[in-house]
Formats: C-alpha cells, sequence, structure tokens
C-alpha cells in the first residue's frame, strides 16, 4: 500500500501558469478550471494569487480544457495536452476586457416590510419620524399592528401575547411597561412572529398556532448595552426623566426602565395579570377580542374621568416608575426570569358639573363643582423558572406579589352644600402556578397543572356633609364604612391534544375551579355584616378538528357543575344551589398566506354571585353602587361572528373587518344607586337583550406618492330594558365611530400626517331621541433641515350636540430638535397647550349625560431637554 500511494503521488503532473490583465500587469484572484476535454465537471479549480500565478494538479495524462474567468474580462479558452513530465509551465495568459452597457440602473433600498416565512419584519426607521417618545408610538403606524394606550398590542386583530426583546421574554404579559418606555431610536427591528408558540413540545403536536408575538430587535448586537438616557425641564418647574437599557450578552439578558415627570404621563399602567393556567394549550381556542358593549349610565363622574381630553392634557400628575427584568440562562435546559415594576402617581383633577338628566318622562337637575386628588402607589414582583426536565417532559414555576394602595380626598360643593370624601384601599395578591408538559410523541401530549391566589383588599370611605342636608344620604354626622375583603382560588386544568391524524385532531379537557371569599361590612350607616361565599366549578369537554387544504372545522363543547354556598349573618339565609349547564361551540376558519376568515358560534354561559346582594358602601362617590341578583342563577348568550383580515404586508395594505351578534337569553340584572342631585334619589336598573358589533379597519399603502392611507370605522346596537324607580323604559342604544388618517412622508424633506374622527351616541326610548356628538381633526407636519428636526401639530376637538359648537377647543405643540452627534445626542426643546384657554368648556342641549361640563386643561409646558442613545 505504501509503495502504491508512492507511485500515484509521484506520478501528478503540475501545470502552472500566469495570468495578466490587459496592460499585462498581474491579475489576481482570476478563476482558473481544467476540464476533460469534452467535460461538463471541472477536475481541478484555483484562483490566481496577487502576483496573477496559479497551480493545477492533474493525475492522468492526456488532452484538457483550460478556462480563465475574471470580472470585467472576455472568457478565455485553451487546449492543454499533459505528457509524462512531471511539470508542464503554460505561456502567459492575458485576458481581453469585455463590458456589457445596461440601459439603467435601479438602486432600491431596504424594505420597510417585509415576510420570512411566518414572520414579519417592520424597519423602525421607515415608519419613525423621529420625535416619538416610545417604541409604541411607531408601532402604531405599521400596517396591521395597533397598539392601545396601556401598551397592549393587537396584530391583524388578534391580540399579541408576548413582547421579547432580543428573543427573549422579559415583561410578560405586563409587555405595556416596554411599549410605553423603550425609545424607539435604539431598536432596529419590529419582527411579528405569527404561529407562536412559546414550548417546544407544543410545537410537535400543533404545527400552526393561533398566537402572535413580537420581537424587539434592538441595535448594535448581542453583546451590547443599547437603550437611551433622557431628560428635560422647563417652564413652571416641569420635567421629564427616561431611562431605557437593554443589555445582552451570551445566557444573561436584563433590562431597566424608569420614569419621572410632571406631564400626566403614566408609565406603567396598573399591573399584569399573571397567565397561570390561562391558554395552556395555545392554538386550539380559535376566538378574537371582542369589544365590550358599553353600559347606559345616568351621569358620569363628578371628577372629570369621563372627560374627552387626553390624560396628559388635563392632568397635573407627578409620576415616578422604575421596572427592572432579568433573563438567566445557564444553559439550555435552563431559565430563569424576574422582573420588578414599581410606581408612585399623584394627580389632581378638577371641573364643573351642571346638568338636566332626561330618562323617558323623568327630570332630574343637578349643578356642583367638583375638585379631586388621588395618590396611588404600585409594585409588583414576578418569578418565572423554566426547566427542560428532560427530552419528553417540561417543568414551569410561575409566582409574583402584587401591590397597590390609593388615596383620594375630594369636595363636591353644590347649590346649597358640600359633600366632602375621603377613601383609602390597600390591595394584596400573592400567586403560584406549576405547569407540567409532557410529550408522547406519535401519541399526543398532555399538559396541565395547579394555580392558586390569594388576595386581600383593605378599604375605608368617609364622607361628611356641611349645608343643608339632601334627602336619602347622610346626616351632619357624615358617613364611615369599610370593608375588609380576602379571597382565596385555587384552580386545575389538564389537557390532552390529540396528533394529527389524516386532517382529524382533537383535545380533551378536565378542570376545576374553586374560591372562597370572605367580606366584613362595618360603618355608621348600618350594622356589621360579615358573609363567607364558597364556590366550586367542575368542568370537562373536548373538540373535535377536521383540516382540509386551507379549511379547518372545529367542533366543541364543554359541560360544567357549579355550585354556591353562603354563610352569612342576613336577616333571611340564602341556601346553597347547584347549576349545571353546557357550551357548545362550532367554528369553520379558512386561511392562506394573505387571507383569514372565521364563522363561529358559541353559546357562553355566566352565574350570578350570591355574594353580589350585600351591601358594598364603599365606592367612587358617596352614589353607592350594587351589582348582581337576588338569587344564584344561570345567565345565557349565544354569540355569532363573522371575521375576515386580508394582509399584504409586502405593498403594506392591511383589512380587518367584523360582525358580531350576540343575544342574551337570560340577561343579567345591574343595579345603579344613584343620587342624581342634592333633592332627590333615583334608581336605575338595565337588563341588556341583545347586541349587534360591526366595524372595518384598513390600512392602504400609495408606493408612488410614498402615502399610507388608514381608515376604522364601527358601528354598534344594543336593546335594553331600563328601570327608573317605577317606571320600565324600552331602550335603543346605538353608538358610531369613524377614523380617517392618511401620512406622506419624504425622510429627507418632510413627514405629514392628517386626520380626523367622529363619534356619535343615539338613545331612544318610547319617545324621546338624544344624541350626542363628538369630532376632533389634526394636522401633524414635520420638516428636516440638515441636522435640525422641526415638527408641529396642530388639534381641534368638537364635542356636543350641536354642529359648529362655539366651545371648541385648539391645541398647538411644537419641537425643535438638533442632531449633535448623529445616533447619539440630540437635543431639543419643545411646547405643549401653546393656545391653552385654561378651561374647557363642554356644552350641549338636551344631552343625557351633561349640559355643561368645565374642566381645567393643564398649563402652557416649555421644556429643553437631551437623548444620549447608547
Amino acid at each position: 500500500m505504501f509503495l502504491a500511494l508512492h507511485i500515484s503521488a509521484f506520478s501528478q503532473v503540475l501545470v502552472r501558469g500566469k495570468v495578466l490583465d490587459s496592460v499585462g500587469a498581474p491579475l489576481p484572484f482570476a478563476q482558473v478550471q481544467l476540464y476533460a476535454h469534452e467535460g461538463k465537471m471541472p477536475l481541478a479549480a484555483t484562483q490566481s494569487n496577487p502576483n496573477g500565478l496559479f497551480t493545477l494538479e492533474v493525475a492522468d495524462t492526456g488532452i484538457y480544457r483550460l478556462e480563465v474567468h475574471s470580472l470585467g474580462y472576455a472568457e478565455y479558452l485553451q487546449e492543454v495536452v499533459v505528457g509524462d513530465a512531471g511539470e508542464l509551465q503554460l505561456p502567459t495568459i492575458q485576458l481581453t476586457p469585455s463590458y456589457e452597457e445596461i440601459g439603467s440602473v435601479q438602486v432600491e433600498g431596504e424594505r420597510p416590510v417585509v415576510r420570512k416565512g411566518d414572520s414579519v419584519v417592520y424597519q423602525v426607521g421607515a415608519f419613525a419620524k423621529g420625535n416619538e417618545r416610545s417604541i409604541g408610538e411607531v408601532m402604531n403606524r405599521m400596517p396591521g399592528l395597533y397598539v392601545s394606550s396601556d401598551g397592549s398590542a393587537s396584530y391583524q386583530g388578534w391580540s399579541v401575547s408576548k413582547m421579547m426583546v432580543g428573543g427573549t421574554d422579559l415583561f410578560g404579559q405586563g409587555y405595556g411597561v416596554l411599549t410605553n418606555n423603550l425609545n424607539p431610536s435604539a431598536v432596529k427591528e419590529v419582527q411579528v412572529l405569527e404561529n407562536f408558540e412559546e414550548s417546544r413540545l407544543l410545537k410537535r403536536v400543533r404545527r400552526k398556532s393561533e398566537r402572535v408575538a413580537i420581537n424587539l430587535e434592538m441595535k448594535d448586537g448581542a453583546g451590547q448595552v443599547v437603550g437611551s438616557l433622557e431628560g428635560s425641564y422647563g417652564y413652571r418647574l416641569m420635567h421629564r426623566a427616561n431611562v431605557s437599557l437593554v443589555g445582552v450578552r451570551q445566557g444573561l439578558q436584563w433590562s431597566l426602565l424608569a420614569n419621572s415627570n410632571t406631564v400626566g404621563e403614566t408609565p406603567a399602567h396598573s399591573w399584569a395579570d399573571p397567565q397561570g393556567l390561562n391558554n395552556i394549550g395555545s392554538g386550539e381556542e380559535l376566538s378574537l377580542p371582542i369589544p365590550k358593549p358599553g353600559s347606559i349610565e345616568a351621569v358620569t363622574s363628578t371628577q372629570g374621568s369621563s372627560a374627552p381630553l387626553s390624560a396628559s392634557r388635563r392632568r397635573r400628575n407627578l409620576s415616578h416608575m422604575v421596572g427592572f427584568s432579568t433573563v438567566l440562562s445557564p444553559n439550555h435546559r435552563f431559565q430563569l426570569k424576574a422582573n420588578v415594576v414599581g410606581q408612585k402617581e399623584d394627580d389632581q383633577y378638577a371641573s364643573g358639573y351642571r346638568s338636566k338628566v332626561k330618562i323617558g318622562n323623568l327630570s332630574f337637575d343637578r349643578d356642583e363643582q367638583s375638585q379631586k386628588e388621588v395618590g396611588s402607589y404600585t409594585a409588583v414582583g414576578r418569578v418565572t423558572l423554566d426547566w427542560e426536565a428532560y427530552d419528553q417532559a417540561d417543568l414551569r414555576y410561575e409566582g409574583g406579589y402584587s401591590f397597590r394602595q390609593n388615596q383620594s380626598n375630594g369636595w363636591n360643593e353644590g347649590q346649597q352644600n358640600r359633600l366632602s370624601e375621603m377613601g383609602f384601599s390597600r390591595w394584596q395578591r400573592m400567586d403560584h402556578t406549576l405547569l407540567y408538559t409532557q410529550s408522547f410523541d406519535s401519541a399526543g401530549l398532555i399538559r396541565g397543572g395547579f394555580e392558586w391566589q390569594s388576595q386581600w383588599l383593605a378599604a375605608d370611605y368617609s364622607a361628611a356633609i356641611s349645608g343643608t342636608v339632601p334627602r336619602g344620604l347622610v346626616g351632619k354626622q357624615g358617613l364611615t364604612a369599610s370593608y375588609p375583603q380576602a379571597l382565596h382560588t385555587g384552580k386545575t386544568l389538564w389537557l390532552y391534544l390529540a396528533p394529527i391524524a389524516k386532517g382529524f385532531t382533537g383535545d380533551a379537557r378536565l378542570g376545576g375551579l374553586y374560591f372562597q371569599q370572605r367580606l366584613l361590612t362595618r360603618g355608621n350607616h348600618n350594622r356589621s355584616v360579615a358573609a363567607t361565599l364558597q364556590q366550586s366549578d367542575l368542568f370537562a369537554g373536548g373538540a373535535v378538528n377536521y383540516t382540509v387544504g386551507p379549511v379547518l372545522v372545529k367542533a366543541g363543547l364543554l359541560a360544567h357543575t357549579v355550585r354556591q354556598d353562603l354563610e352569612a349573618t342576613l336577616p333571611s339565609e340564602l341556601p346553597g344551589k347547584r347549576l349545571y349547564l353546557v357550551e357548545p361551540s362550532l367554528a369553520v376558519v379558512a386561511s392562506t398566506e394573505r387571507h383569514y376568515g372565521l364563522l363561529k358560534y358559541s353559546r357562553n354561559s355566566t352565574t350570578s354571585t350570591l355574594l353580589d346582594v350585600l351591601p358594598e358602601p364603599l365606592v367612587k362617590s358617596y352614589r353607592s353602587t350594587q351589582q348582581g341578583s337576588t338569587e344564584f342563577r344561570l345567565h345565557h348568550g349565544n354569540t355569532y361572528q363573522i371575521y375576515y383580515s386580508y394582509a399584504n404586508v409586502l405593498s403594506r395594505n392591511s383589512l380587518q373587518t367584523q360582525l358580531y351578534y350576540n343575544h342574551n337569553s337570560h340577561p343579567i340584572d345591574t343595579h345603579d344607586v344613584i343620587a342624581a342631585s342634592h333633592t332627590t334619589s333615583y334608581i336605575i336598573s338595565g337588563r341588556r337583550s341583545s347586541t349587534l358589533y360591526a366595524s372595518l379597519n384598513t390600512d392602504y399603502y400609495l408606493g408612488f406618492l410614498n402615502t399610507t392611507f388608514r381608515a376604522a370605522a364601527s358601528a354598534q346596537r344594543s336593546y335594553y330594558t331600563q328601570n327608573v324607580n317605577e317606571w320600565e323604559i324600552p331602550l335603543v342604544d346605538d353608538y358610531l365611530t369613524a377614523e380617517v388618517s392618511l401620512r406622506t412622508h419624504f425622510h429627507s424633506i418632510f413627514d405629514i400626517s392628517v386626520g380626523a374622527d367622529w363619534r356619535t351616541n343615539r338613545l331612544q326610548s318610547d319617545g324621546p331621541v338624544q344624541l350626542r356628538h363628538s369630532s376632533s381633526a389634526y394636522a401633524d407636519l414635520q420638516f428636516t433641515f440638515g441636522p435640525v428636526l422641526w415638527t408641529t401639530t396642530i388639534e381641534r376637538l368638537e364635542p356636543g350636540v350641536q354642529k359648529g359648537n362655539p366651545n371648541a377647543a385648539y391645541f398647538l405643540d411644537s419641537e425643535v430638535q438638533w442632531t449633535v452627534l448623529p445616533q447619539k445626542l440630540t437635543l431639543y426643546i419643545n411646547g405643549n397647550n401653546l393656545l391653552n384657554s385654561n378651561t374647557y368648556i363642554y356644552y350641549s342641549v338636551d344631552n343625557l349625560e351633561a349640559a355643561y361640563l368645565r374642566y381645567d386643561i393643564a398649563p402652557i409646558r416649555v421644556m429643553v431637554g437631551g437623548r444620549w442613545q447608547l
């Protein structure tokens, strides 16, 4: 063997040569290939070195074809005869230039929206204007994406379940903190992940999911700290400071978000509910978010919380927020996630209220001025542990603690008296969830676990009246009340997912829910009442799916047995009772790359709570509220739904439309005890029997104009039976909304956005028809002059019944930014409410809610600041 190898190596022939360009200089990196005389595959190949030299090895003698290629030169062909000599030196090869004339050249930049499999990628720079405070503002301009004021997002009508940074989930379901605070200048891409499935084991069983997630891809890449530091200070001692940092390094990722401001912003919106055992089967539910139909209220809050002005326009607010989150992955089988969010807020409201409420033949007058101060503390801490026990099993623990405290002081001054109110509440919750997932490969998957929550509420309320005491309320001694509550909830849910076989698949579920609630009310308005309510709900059911091509048909059935027991010191004891109910559902889905359609029917059942008949004197004001029924019974709702979505992300066009109808065969009663004036008390109760809702949302992009059109419309009709004291009045409530906007942008020159919205509410009883309209319009202009960016927004708000309302409010905001260091340092000066007249007056005629409203507008704000990009 050694001798044969030696002879073979000795028989190799080296073919050497040199390649020159058209002027005789050595040509490096030319491609040299040697073929058999009639061969199609090269037997040897190399490229010339910087001196133009090359060497090829040939094993056998014979006739070969030599080809030499180089960009910008004609192809060179030569016949080569290889003999017995150990080396063959070829003559110098000089290539001839060769050019092809191109008629035109089109240079394309990076596309603003690109689809990559199940992902849709939006380039942030294509949608940002440069003056956005949060990534949520930029996302709201992206076709198909919608971000609400609390930071939660939806895509093509589907709720976004997770918001990740660099592929890692930092905030769980509370990602609104991230959306409302992360500076968009630190984000490169917004990636929408369709058919998202967090569990690796579920992916094996469910190839398609109905869940949507978003990943924010930061600039600079892994191993870096990215984010921004921003601070500003201005007129009337106002300030705003924001820190948003994200760090990524191997198996560790963290984020720090902090905000302090006096400009009416709420960085952390309340707190995030734990996910627990909800949606543990991911895409088996076939559901869409349905807007909750609005309720009829005879009067709005005296503190102006229902004002048609944004919070930043009318609030005198002080807010401090800090949030920290970290994800540690020491190995591929274990991950630890922890986050903490804390916030302190102080708010002030002022309003005037003068109204004449009309319902049927009844009329109630009211005239008062109000002020209110609210202070709140919020703290949330959560820990999540994910462990891949082995290849076929996963284990997750999720637990946390939440705390919120509110304290309010306010007064309402009416015609001949003054009511002073004080409220205090402290809310706490602890929760623990253990989730186990086991895969059986071809036999399917089982997933389930246990969940436990405990929460406590301590609430106190006091009120005192000076002057004439209104009939039906309190005496001069005042009113004090409190009702501490404790609620403990336990839940177990197990779900079996069958594998797909010939288009058929299915699931089966089994679970139970138990809760115990204890309530103790005491105060000088009545004797102390203690009550303990226990409820258990056992359920079982499943669904069968059949898929053929793009069509999916699903039929489901869920059966419940529910029992309630109440122990209370009431005048008459309410006995325990057990109810049985069945909830069927049927859905047909047709889905392609661009089209999604859904037809669905479901029967939804709820139960009233015996505890609701107990008095709960602590409410927002002295108008106490009581909801529920005097017996434990079922309430049914039959829901019919049609939904269609079209999305062409490459052309940046999208459309979603929905038709929803709900009929309640046994509607729930709601009772509101309201003091409409300081001389009269009346009771309103409403029963909603049916609701019809329709909506349309669309984005349309004209490339040759570089313009995006966005339009949205919705309509809702609800039927009620309204009871006012001894009168029973049938009501029809119609609500219409419309919104349209367009944006034309050329980043190097200008960016212009204009839009308008219109809303109307029509309430009809046996005779009278009452209307309420509101409309607004805005123009947002942005111009770029080298490193200077100038932005101006003009807004007009016109609420009221009569068109051309003379009390419309106008707002002017303007900002100038100067980029000192590109991608690093930006300085700015901005002004808000520059046309502020200090008060905003709302006036309408024959309106159900009010005839005269007056709100304080936040003062003129001029601030100077800077933003540093890390």
